[in-house]
Order: structure tokens, then sequence, then C-alpha cells
């Protein structure tokens, strides 16, 4: 008795889109080391839990579902706050780079054409608990399943992170314009975003002369960026905040 023939007359087993029916099977095969009179009930079991993503499966599924999704998405990831000194230090190199600001509503953001779970821009959710994963629910619409195992990958991180206040879009890998390779690794996939959804620029309150100096010169010849303002950020002189400053520099 093959792996196969334990699974195919499961009738939740039935259900599942072929792809899903192979990633189970190959995870039970990999994973269960059974007498033959054992396998039928065992592999039931763990196929059971790998649907509902429960038990010794769960790590096992959880890990190739984000595999499969870093192969074929990336995700671009944003902040509510401009103003928030953790992440100022942590991704905008210590007050020495600079953020944008973003139009939330243009359309780059909601991409009508996209896969449902791709070209939308959504808040991160927060939690001490690890969201639940369910494979196959039976009383649910597969859609509305598929979706909220998803969403609780990609969406859903440690209420630790919750400073972040974070926004993620997920863009399918072949939108890539470019792509920055260490060795075997692809390490930074780039995407075009429109001029036209940037609203503004904040410079960091260490960043040098020059590259100030670079940031005015080029707003002032790019007739596409004519639109932003551009500020520069100081430290508050009693608080442990910033204040911007809009810069005079003339288009």
């Amino acid at each position: 008795m093959t792996v196969e023939d334990c699974l195919k007359n499961d009738c939740r087993f039935k259900l599942l889109p072929e792809p899903y029916k192979n990633l189970i099977a190959d995870l039970a095969k990999k994973n269960l080391e059974l007498t033959r009179p054992e396998m039928s009930k065992q592999i039931k079991k763990f196929a059971s839990s790998a649907m509902k993503f429960q038990g010794k499966s769960k790590a096992l599924m959880v890990e190739t579902m984000l595999n499969a999704i870093n192969k074929s998405f990336a995700i671009l990831c944003f902040t509510e706050k401009k103003d928030n000194l953790l992440m100022w230090s942590h991704y905008a190199n210590s007050h020495k780079g600079f953020v944008l600001e973003f139009f939330p509503n243009h359309s780059f953001f909601n991409q009508n054409d996209e896969p449902t779970i791709a070209g939308h821009l959504r808040k991160v959710r927060y939690t001490l608990e690890r969201p639940d994963f369910v494979f196959f629910d039976d009383e649910l619409p597969k859609d509305q399943v598929t979706q909220n195992w998803i969403d609780n990958l990609i969406w859903v991180k440690s209420e630790h992170w919750a400073y972040e206040e974070e926004w993620r879009i997920l863009l399918t890998q072949n939108r890539c314009e470019k792509t920055i390779t260490n060795g075997e690794s692809n390490i930074h996939l780039l995407f075009t975003l429109p001029l036209d959804a940037i609203k503004n620029i904040y410079l960091g309150c260490k960043m040098s002369d020059q590259k100030i100096n670079e940031f005015i010169t080029l707003i002032a010849k790019e007739d596409s960026l004519k639109h932003l303002k551009l500020f520069q950020a100081v430290p508050d002189e009693n608080e442990y905040k910033l204040q911007f400053i809009e810069s005079d520099f003339k288009h």
C-alpha cells in the first residue's frame, strides 16, 4: 500500500486542488517511516494535521508555503510614521538617509489586475500569539481558506514589532525590474515605483551637505518631481523627536 493509496479515498483529501494533494503526499512520504499495517491510519492522520497546519506537519507546511511564496512574490514594506526615531535609525542609515512619503490612494497600491493576494496595500496585524494556519476547512469556501492562511503568513507579525506600524504590498516577481545577487542568492528584487506616487521627501538630520545638494539638484531639474516638497529633519531642542522644516529651494 502506497501513500497515494492511503490518501485517495479520504473525502477531505479529494476536495483539495492538485498541487495541495501533491504537497501533502510528498510531505507524508518524507516524514512517515511506518510498517505497512500502520501506514493507512497514520498517513491519513498526518494528512489531516497538514491540512489544518497542526502537529508535526505544521512547521513543514509553513516552511514549504513560505518557500513557495518567496519564489513567486516580493514584499514591499512601508511605515505609517515619518518621525519614528527607531525606523530612522534602523532603515535610513542612522538618520543619514531619507524617507519618501507616498500617496496611499495611488493606483500603484491598489492594482486590480493583480491576483487577490498581490497588488494591494494592507496593514500588518500584530499579535503576541502565533496565528492559526488552517489549510483545509470544509465549513468555509476554498478561496476564503486560502486567503486566511496566506494572510496569517504574510500580514501577521509579533507584537514586538508593533512600533514599525507597517503596511505591506505583495508584488509578483515577474514584474521585477532588476535583481541584485550575492553569489547564488537573490538578495534584492527592485521594482519601479511611479514618480507621481511620491508625495514628499524627508532628508535625515545627519545627511551630508553633498547629499542634500544632490537631492535639490535632482528635484529642480526633474519635471516629474516638481509636484513634491522637500523637508529637512532636525532634532527637537526639548524632546527626543524630529521636526521637519520645508526647504525653500526653487524648482
